[in-house]
């Protein structure tokens, strides 16, 4: 799905804006799909947060900092119909960088996998990273990985990451996030119910979002609070002193929050989320709550999986998704609000 959001084998157009700005995601065509002079295809995409009363299927082209637009395949559908039935046109031009941009507010536009049109003359040779339309990674996210994809993490710049097509013929993790005299984050500003800009220009209120990476200075009220957090804390200040000095033992309290911690991630912090860090398992653990009745952090430290999934954003970022949420998360402290 693309997304001036991201990419999965799959992209989304949108700007690493907030996952959450994109309203629809495109699940087809994916990334390595070919569409053929003369051949019937659908577009199919799901609803994840309706804004428009009627959608069209664009197609786009080009590279995701300045996509084109070259028609549209459907007009002013209900959005929840969910597919396009398109017969391929033979004066499109075979090339190897089309998109589909779908949505009426480019705001909240879902965008699908860079794909393939055969139809007019010879397809041009791929001369960039390999599953990015032809185009070379940029200094936003920067590696081209193993798998074909840019972005700006370990997993891309590490092991397998081909300079070739990475940005300054680097395999670098940059240091940090371009500057930006812009206080929207992504195309966004954030708010008080999604306060904290993460670092690939979301909004959110969950810890991936209000954690490492966040942008105070895009964040709402410039500062990087997740509003849970923040009225946890005035709860917990306002809340009478108990006087029992003992943790109660009824099942209720075993829960933190609305999970039970596991060994992976074994203490239930203050804020009432399971993790495994310092910040879960120091200061204000709730032993009651953390899995075997103590704040002690787990030496087991597993990741959650993580899905294939890459979106490029209005600006034309990659996410590491999630998730497109678009984030992925950890079994730490995270509960991710759907859409990095």
């Amino acid at each position: 799905m693309i997304s001036k959001v991201f990419l999965s084998t799959t992209f989304f157009l949108a700007t690493v804006t907030s996952f959450v700005a994109a309203d629809y995601n495109v699940n087809t065509p994916a990334s390595g799909v070919t569409w053929k002079k003369g051949q019937d295809v659908q577009v199919k995409w799901t609803v994840t947060s309706n804004t428009d009363k009627a959608v069209d299927v664009r197609l786009v082209y080009g590279n995701s900092n300045n996509l084109q637009f070259l028609r549209n395949l459907c007009s002013d559908l209900d959005p929840t119909v969910g597919v396009c039935n398109y017969n391929v046109a033979s004066d499109i031009k075979s090339d190897i960088n089309y998109a589909i941009q779908l949505g009426k507010d480019p705001a909240h536009y879902g965008y699908s996998s860079y794909f393939t049109i055969i139809s007019q003359g010879d397809l041009p040779e791929n001369k960039g990273c390999p599953n990015m339309g032809g185009n070379s990674c940029t200094s936003t996210l920067p590696c081209c990985s193993g798998s074909g994809y840019c972005g700006a993490t370990a997993d891309y710049c590490g092991t397998g990451c081909d300079p070739k097509y990475s940005f300054n013929g680097k395999c670098e993790v940059p240091a940090s996030e371009p500057a930006s005299d812009s206080k929207k984050c992504g195309n966004v500003e954030c708010t008080s119910d999604t306060p904290c800009c993460s670092q690939y220009n979301y909004c959110g209120s969950t810890d991936d979002h209000c954690g490492s990476g966040c942008q105070a200075g895009k964040s709402f009220a410039g500062k990087c609070v997740s509003t849970k957090e923040t009225s946890t804390k005035e709860t917990q200040t306002s809340a009478p002193t108990s006087p029992t000095t003992s943790v109660p033992t009824s099942p209720k309290t075993k829960k933190c929050g609305n999970s039970k911690c596991n060994k992976y991630s074994p203490c239930c912090s203050k804020y009432n989320h399971c993790g495994a860090t310092a910040a879960h398992c120091g200061k204000g653990c709730q032993p009651g709550k953390s899995f075997a009745g103590t704040c002690i952090k787990s030496k087991i430290v597993k990741r959650a999986p993580r899905r294939n999934l890459h979106r490029i954003n209005y600006d034309g970022k990659l996410l590491d998704d999630t998730n497109v949420g678009i984030s992925v998360s950890d079994n730490s402290d995270n509960n991710s609000s759907g859409n990095n």
